[in-house]
């Protein structure tokens, strides 16, 4: 793994500028200070706010940036979305990143002649490409629980009868056919039950735990 190390100086020598919120770094205050690539003398500099906290993305100046880059946009989607769907979308979307640099590797650890001459990025290859089928292999789609609306029994009250079955002739409900429950009403309710957002995110994020190189 090739990410930048950060590091934290206590109290600056001189004033800088923040490059990611463009605030200054006043002379005596304390900021983060970091290099991208083996080869570089640039230095960035970082005030101490943690919306200036460094992301791998640009910590990697190496085919893994965009692997970095996909994972922070995954992580952003899934606390934003709001349904199944939308989470499945991000996971197949962190999956296709990934095979993407994992074929990137691929194609520069072979020669002309489909001979690998690099192992360092066929393993990084072969390790890219088995995250993303784990990814791909993960579903929000089963994370459901009881709905409240009727207590995940798929059945709420007759509103026509008020769930006593009989009409005001004392005469059996036409809307409830006399069982005094008509099926809930709740948009999402599939046989009581509805989806559970939070396990959903916490089973996505088991995207977050697959081996990478």
């Amino acid at each position: 793994m090739s990410i930048a190390k950060v590091t934290h100086i206590k109290r600056s020598q001189k004033p800088y500028t923040c490059e990611k919120c463009r605030e200054a770094i006043p002379k005596g205050s304390a900021y983060r200070r970091f290099k991208v690539g083996f080869r570089s003398r640039y230095n960035h500099y970082r005030c101490m706010k943690p919306e200036c906290t460094p992301r791998n993305s640009e910590l990697d100046a190496s085919k893994m940036s965009a692997v970095w880059d996909a994972q922070e946009t995954f992580e952003s989607a899934i606390e934003s979305a709001d349904n199944a769907d939308d989470m499945n979308s991000a996971l197949s979307d962190y999956a296709e990143a990934l095979r993407e640099v994992g074929e990137e590797y691929r194609e520069a650890s072979e020669g002309e002649q489909g001979q690998v001459f690099n192992t360092v990025a066929e393993e990084r290859a072969e390790m890219l490409e088995s995250a993303a089928d784990e990814v791909e292999g993960i579903d929000v789609d089963d994370e459901t629980m009881d709905c409240e609306n009727c207590e995940g029994t798929g059945e709420q009250p007759c509103e026509e009868c008020g769930g006593s079955g009989t009409s005001e002739e004392d005469a059996t409900c036409v809307t409830c056919d006399g069982s005094g429950k008509t099926e809930c009403d709740i948009d999402e309710c599939e046989e009581g039950q509805v989806p559970d957002l939070d396990a959903m995110r916490e089973k996505a994020r088991e995207a977050m735990e697959v081996d990478l190189p």
